[in-house]
């Protein structure tokens, strides 16, 4: 996936996605100097990483 695709999948703005990327909070592949892809799982795995339990 692009980054307005992965966007589209997470449910955030291109700007904010960039920014995870810029702050290497996200998985991303870099291919060649300057094009960006995700994966799907990686993705999936990540927002399950993000998960915040309930205190009850």
């Amino acid at each position: 996936m692009d980054i307005l695709q992965a966007a589209t999948y997470l449910g955030c703005s291109e700007r904010f996605l960039r920014r995870l990327i810029h702050e290497r909070r996200i998985p991303f592949i870099r291919l060649g100097g300057h094009k960006i892809r995700f994966s799907p799982v990686d993705l999936d795995r990540w927002v399950d990483a993000q998960r915040v339990e309930s205190k009850r």
